[in-house]
């Protein structure tokens, strides 16, 4: 979890390939400290977040549906 929660902003920056190539779609991360995480245009439609701690995390952009 906090390989997620520390990779994601730097593949946002690195990336080449669109909003597609950072598509978390599915991922589960229950139970997961993701407070302060700087997690805004991510996709993680029909991820599994049970008691994630999202305190102050950035979600702008996010796409948490389905």
């Amino acid at each position: 979890m906090v390989v997620f929660k520390e990779a994601f902003p730097l593949a946002r920056s690195q990336n080449k390939g669109g909003p597609r190539s950072l598509d978390a779609t599915g991922i589960q991360l229950d139970n997961a400290y993701l407070a302060l995480a700087d997690l805004k245009r991510v996709r993680m439609s029909k991820a599994s977040l049970r008691k994630a701690n999202l305190s102050s995390a950035n979600l702008s952009s996010a796409n948490l549906r389905g």
